[in-house]
Order: structure tokens, then C-alpha cells, then sequence
């Protein structure tokens, strides 16, 4: 038997159904956006002092490319990947359906945001956008309503709107080619490398997020959702384990080349690292947020143990509920930076910090137990190929491990290609 044939018959160390390595990967970036957006938040209303360290510090990319990739990725794979006549008007249909969803929560929280903010002092209403509600009320909710102003941290979930509104554009442009697809959202980002005013955008549409820019991060994610990239990076990973040292290895080094960048020693004091701008998404930026999702995946995969971990589990249960958890995050940031106010102090920012995770672990656990008695539906497939169901010859038995995700068990993916990619913010 070849290694081909190996594979295809040995089972895989990641379990089959919902693959808990992403909710595993989309729980660590809401708890690290979490702490991100807290500090960010206590800085602007007047704290000086240290944050809690994340990823983020030590590296170029936060853990907003995480969501942008993982959710694109989702939807390509869950509503993409079948090539039926037809495909593009389900899959348009869906993700509509889930753009009015966030819509809606995104409404919500503006709501209750602004319950917390407009009996505060004025320095948060100033500080999370909020005063303009207070002042022009009508302009400041109509505004929002059309995405071009929101208060802080709403505009991911806005940036997320606007492309799903687009996507079914790009689904007719897939039917005709994926590389025209693929030249139609480099192209533009490119340009906006150049120069980001070369491509024609009102300044308020997408906050931090330079719409054109990020388009690549999610549509991205799309086409590789559709193309099961990470499943075959997972045969990859599972062909020669020690890859996923090498993939740590990378990263640790990336991590050690960012901290020497940003400081004054060595190369730091005369180089800056190009290509690392949040609003454009800057190249270096891309490639780092790619080279921390791949290395998060590796290492349950390497390590399957990591996934039983309790502690492990129970952040995977936030990244389950990763749409719920991000909208309490941003509540639990407010009312944080409110809190810090009356009593402004390192100490009440390190306890609001600590006290925030708990709260979201506990979350997490709260919307697994109460949905696990309803779920009867499949859950989401798994990234890892599925075993041969029959030997085959080399050559069949390659063909079958690459399209395992689009044609083993047809009538199990089905009712999962019906529903949103179940926990991620799309």
C-alpha cells in the first residue's frame, strides 16, 4: 500500500462532523478582540498604563483577519462547493438571509450600546462615537442605519454586511471562472496598496476597515472554502506531522522579527516594516494573519489531546457561539470602560479584563448546553477527508481523498448547506 492509499484509509486525528479546530481557532479570536478592544477602549477614556498581552502585540495581525478568513472560508465551503445547476441562487439566498441577521444585530447593539453610553459621562459618549446621538439623534441613527457612521467596534459587523450584499456578484462571476473571480479581487487591492485613494470610496464607509482592502480577506476565504483549501491542508499536515513544528517554529520567529521591528534595537532603529497598515490589510499583515491560522490549526492537529483539554473546550464553546460571544464582548467592553471611570485604576482594569473572559467562557457554556438537547440536524462537515469506502487504485484513491469533501455522504451536507455557517459572525 503507497502513502496515498495510507491515507485514504487510515482514519483521520481530527474527528469527523463539526471540526471543533476552528471553534477552537474562532473562540481564541473573540477572547483575544476582547482584551484588544478593552484596552483600546480604557486608553481613550483616559488610562495610561499596560495592557493584558495578546497575539496581537506580539505579532503583525489581529484577530480581525481570523474572523474575515474563517467566515469567508465558511461560507465557500458550506454553500460553494457544490457545482448543481443552480448553485449561486441557494447561496445567494443564504447568505442575504444571514446579512439581515447581522444587520438586525448589529441594530441591536447599537441600541443597547447607547442605553449604557448616554447615561455616562460625556468622556465615553466622546470617546465611543456616541455623541453625536446625544447631539442630532435622527442623523446619528439614520447614518448608522446606512453604515456610514457607527460607534466603536460596530463596524466589523457592518464591513461583514456590506460584503455579503456584494457576495452574490461574485457568485455570477464564478460560474464563468474562478480565476476571473480571483483577478476581480486582487486587482482592486492591489490598487489600494498603490494608493488608497486611488479607488473611488466615501471615507465613511467601512471605519478601520478599507472595504476594498478587506475584500480579499473575505472573498479570499470564500474561494478557498470553496477549493476545501484547508482540508488539504490538513492531508498535508497528516502526510508528515512535523510540519506543524515547522509552522510554529515560523510563527515564534515572526513574532521575534515584530518585536525587534517596533522597537529601537538592533534593525528597529532604522527599519519599519512596510505592509502592515490595519485599514489597507496590508500584504505583510495578510500573510502573518494566514501564518496564524494555519499554525492554530496545525497544532490540535498534530496534537489532537489539545481539543479534550477542559479549558480548550470551553473556548471552543465560545467560538461555537462566536456571533453571540462577539456582540456580548463588545457590551462587556462598554461597560468595562464605564466601570474603569468611576474607578480608575490598573487593578480595576486588570479585574474588568480577567472578569470579561470568565464571563464569556461561562457564556459559551451557557449556549452549548442549552442548544445540545435541540440539535438534531447534522452538524458542520469537517474539514479532515473522509475514509476511503472501498479500496481503490492509486491513481482512483488520490481523486477520491481530494474530492471526499464534495462527494462522500451527500444527503448529510445537504441540511448543513441550509443553515449559516453555525457560530461564525457570517
Amino acid at each position: 500500500m503507497n502513502a496515498t492509499n495510507a491515507r485514504a484509509g487510515a482514519p483521520s486525528s481530527v474527528p469527523r462532523g463539526r471540526d471543533t479546530r476552528l471553534d477552537l481557532i474562532r473562540g481564541l479570536a473573540v477572547l483575544t478582540i476582547t482584551l484588544n478592544h478593552q484596552g483600546a477602549l480604557t486608553h481613550l477614556v483616559g488610562r495610561d498604563g499596560r495592557d493584558v498581552p495578546t497575539l496581537t502585540h506580539l505579532g503583525y495581525s489581529s484577530a480581525a483577519e481570523l474572523f474575515f478568513l474563517l467566515s469567508g472560508y465558511l461560507i465557500g465551503k458550506l454553500y460553494l462547493s457544490r457545482d448543481q445547476e443552480g448553485w449561486w441562487v441557494g447561496a445567494s439566498k443564504r447568505v442575504m438571509e444571514r446579512s439581515l441577521k447581522l444587520y438586525m444585530w448589529n441594530g441591536v447593539l447599537f441600541l443597547l450600546l447607547a442605553a449604557i453610553v448616554l447615561f455616562g459621562p460625556h468622556a465615553l459618549r466622546q470617546a465611543t462615537n456616541y455623541h453625536l446621538l446625544a447631539s442630532d439623534g435622527l442623523r446619528a441613527v439614520a447614518e448608522f442605519a446606512l453604515l456610514y457612521r457607527r460607534p466603536k467596534f460596530l463596524d466589523i459587523l457592518q464591513v461583514y454586511c456590506l460584503f455579503m450584499w456584494t457576495a452574490p456578484l461574485l457568485f455570477l462571476v464564478l460560474r464563468i471562472s474562478a480565476r476571473l473571480a480571483l483577478l476581480l479581487l486582487v486587482l482592486p487591492y492591489v490598487l489600494v496598496q498603490i494608493d488608497p485613494t486611488l479607488l473611488p470610496l466615501d471615507s465613511r464607509l467601512g471605519g478601520a476597515f478599507h472595504p476594498f482592502a478587506w475584500q480579499l480577506v473575505f472573498f479570499g476565504g470564500m474561494l478557498a472554502g470553496r477549493l476545501d483549501l484547508l482540508g488539504r491542508f490538513t492531508r498535508w499536515l497528516e502526510d508528515k506531522p512535523q510540519r506543524a513544528a515547522w509552522l510554529l517554529a515560523l510563527l515564534l520567529g515572526s513574532f521575534v522579527l515584530c518585536r525587534v521591528d517596533r522597537s529601537n534595537l538592533l534593525l528597529g532603529a532604522y527599519f519599519d516594516m512596510p505592509g502592515v497598515d490595519k485599514r489597507t490589510a496590508g500584504p505583510v499583515r495578510l500573510l502573518h494573519a494566514v501564518l496564524v491560522l494555519l499554525t492554530l490549526l496545525a497544532l490540535p492537529t498534530r496534537w489532537p489531546a489539545i481539543l479534550s483539554h477542559p479549558l480548550a473546550r470551553m473556548v471552543s464553546n465560545v467560538g461555537a457561539h462566536s456571533l453571540h460571544a462577539f456582540c456580548a464582548s463588545i457590551v462587556l467592553n462598554y461597560l468595562a470602560a464605564l466601570m474603569w471611570l468611576a474607578r480608575p485604576a490598573d487593578s480595576t482594569y486588570f479585574a474588568l479584563a480577567f472578569g470579561s473572559l470568565a464571563l464569556l467562557l461561562l457564556l459559551g457554556q451557557v449556549l452549548t448546553a442549552w442548544k445540545r438537547p435541540a440539535a438534531r440536524a447534522p452538524a458542520q462537515t469537517a474539514l479532515a477527508p473522509a475514509p476511503a469506502a472501498a479500496p481503490a487504485p492509486p491513481a482512483a484513491a488520490h481523486v477520491a481523498v481530494l474530492r471526499a469533501p464534495a462527494q462522500s455522504q451527500p444527503q448529510a451536507r445537504r441540511p448543513a448547506g441550509r443553515e449559516a455557517p453555525q457560530g461564525g459572525l457570517a
